[in-house]
């Protein structure tokens, strides 16, 4: 019976260290560093609510949806700045991926994957830390495509607040496409990524994007910070992460804890058979 209390008493002390909730304020993602300087450009910031409009001929309402992706990519992603002059505005690291629904030959609808790359790079001319202190942006090219994402800052917090891709239809990424050669823009408003203006935003499991019905934005290890005013190239050591991450976290105590009760519920049982057969041994010696 004793033996029985201490491993009990031991798979407990486990359980309870497990259950913890621990986030290092000093913990970043590496990745390779690229630094550019811009001039000041202002951008508009007179966005209110979630919309969003394409070239493309495809049917289908936009929307926006949140669903939470649970592939998280393996590489870790790099660091992309915007500067000017000696401050550091904009840091930003993600893993993203567009899927894109596109009409082929023989009446046929296909899926074309656009992944940005980590080698993607700043646009000197179009990334700008803004002419006033409520919009920043941030461009990004990448082979025959490019990105652009806005952030907005209002008295508590920052988002992105709109979000283009520019892409090209060709034939290694759209397959048969009907639309050869053409080229397509979609473009989100909305509220993504928002964080507390004294904080940088993470995120490993971030909700999908939809830019329309025929767009959707896949992307994970997130880490945005905006509005910055010093010349470093780390994130702040105050992190807000989004709340797929802590639901993701929640699990693993859980399942630990499930597991251990279940491995105590059979040391139990195997003991009281155990017992069981002995006292019946002493009883027939008897």
């Amino acid at each position: 019976m004793h033996i029985f209390r201490v491993i009990l008493l031991s798979l407990l002390s486990v359980t309870s260290t497990k259950a913890q909730k621990i986030i290092p304020a000093d913990t970043h993602m590496n990745g390779t560093n690229e630094t550019i300087n811009t001039s000041f450009q202002q951008s508009s910031d007179n966005l209110t609510t979630p919309s969003s409009s394409s070239s493309s001929n495809m049917v289908g309402p936009t929307t926006l949806v949140s669903e939470f992706s649970t592939a998280i990519p393996p590489i870790v992603p790099r660091k992309w700045f915007v500067n000017d002059r000696n401050k550091t505005c904009i840091i930003m690291a993600m893993n993203a991926t567009f899927s894109i629904k596109y009409n082929k030959t023989g009446n046929k609808v296909g899926t074309g994957k656009i992944n940005v790359p980590q080698t993607a790079k700043v646009d000197l001319n179009q990334s700008a830390c803004g002419l006033n202190n409520h919009s920043q942006v941030i461009w990004l090219l990448f082979n025959t495509s490019s990105l652009k994402m806005m952030f907005t800052k209002s008295n508590t917090n920052i988002s992105v607040t709109e979000m283009q891709l520019n892409y090209t239809m060709d034939n290694s990424t759209f397959p048969n496409t009907i639309e050869l050669g053409k080229n397509n823009s979609v473009l989100v408003k909305g509220w993504f990524f928002t964080v507390d203006l004294d904080k940088h935003y993470r995120c490993k499991v971030a909700a999908d994007i939809m830019f329309n019905a025929n767009v959707i934005m896949e992307v994970s290890n997130v880490e945005i910070e905006a509005f910055r005013t010093d010349n470093s190239t780390d994130f702040k050591s105050t992190v807000w992460e989004c709340a797929a991450d802590d639901k993701v976290r929640d699990i693993v105590p859980i399942a630990v804890g499930c597991a251990l009760a279940g491995l105590v519920v059979v040391i139990l049982i195997a003991y009281l058979v155990g017992r069981s057969r002995s006292r019946k041994k002493e009883y027939q010696s008897m």
